[in-house]
């Protein structure tokens, strides 16, 4: 490249990289599973909870059906973890946390459509409030073979919470869920993915299988039941990420990020997204996977 300036090498690298994943889709060397976290699927705005617009998220159910994904259940993924047993060469697994109306009236149609089910955490206490689920929709998404979690009861912090009222947030909302079911309550998802060791203890105490939070990553076979990880999709550029996610191996990145989120300057940019919006300080930006595999 004698004679090239180096400043043009630099700008074209990731332009290259960029325009090779793009276009060639999702899956050209997939990430054998992926774990999704979505919030509500509507034109709203994005703030205060995540949102994707019904548009974006038919676009990228569109790209993984095309690059072979299948869907499965978190009792296939706890098979897999602790059991050995094998998934689909491709296997995702959506889910939803909080419980938003959207989920029914928008994801749902999109997904049956392409012949997936998903996952809902539901907030026991917003049941049947404006904008959340109601009993009939929730009882009608698990006869279709979603999988119904718990989410708590006002979704609180639950580090910040004593011991004792912690662990009534984490059972109250199941047995709510179990006696509108009928069914046994076995999955939770953390409240803005905010967990620490005493927590996931709590959650292991209150007879629950598996946790989710929202830690950057893929659940394999190392992980922690308690603490599994997955991947958010952004209001923007979700597409892009799936791209990402599925066009190279996602273990290098997490190990990236991990390494990012340690920086002081990471740490201080982070707290300061955080009190704009009145979130934990925890390392999360999901849009920032790209870079990772630059």
């Amino acid at each position: 490249m004698k004679g090239i300036p180096r400043r043009i090498i630099l700008l074209f690298l990731p332009a290259a990289f960029f325009l090779f994943v793009v276009s060639g889709g999702c899956g050209a060397r997939p990430e054998p599973l992926l774990v999704l976290v979505y919030h509500r699927v509507d034109e709203g705005p994005f703030n205060p909870v995540p949102s994707v617009t019904p548009r974006d998220f038919a676009r990228q159910v569109a790209c993984l059906h095309r690059a072979g994904y299948q869907s499965i259940t978190t009792a296939d993924l706890y098979a897999y973890l602790r059991r050995n047993r094998p998934l689909p060469p491709r296997a995702v697994l959506f889910t939803f946390d909080d419980g938003r109306e959207s989920v029914y009236t928008h994801a749902r149609p999109i997904l049956a459509a392409r012949g997936y089910t998903a996952t809902v955490f539901m907030i026991t206490g917003r049941l049947g409030r404006p904008g959340y689920l109601t009993a009939d929709q929730l009882r009608q998404l698990a006869t279709m073979g979603w999988e119904i979690g718990a989410h708590t009861v006002p979704h609180p912090h639950l580090p910040e919470l004593t011991t004792s009222a912690a662990l009534r947030e984490i059972t109250a909302s199941r047995v709510v869920l179990e006696r509108l079911l009928d069914r046994p309550v076995e999955i939770f998802a953390y409240p803005y993915g905010d967990l620490d060791p005493r927590i996931a203890a709590l959650v292991h105490r209150a007879g629950f299988k598996m946790a989710f939070g929202t830690r950057l990553g893929t659940p394999e076979g190392r992980s922690d039941l308690y603490a599994l990880e997955r991947l958010t999709i952004p209001r923007r550029g979700g597409l892009l990420l799936l791209r990402f996610a599925t066009a190279a191996p996602f273990g290098p990145a997490r190990r990236n990020l991990a390494r990012l989120a340690k920086t002081a300057g990471f740490v201080r940019i982070q707290a300061a997204y955080s009190r704009r919006l009145g979130r934990p300080r925890r390392p999360h930006f999901p849009w920032l996977l790209p870079l990772l595999f630059l």
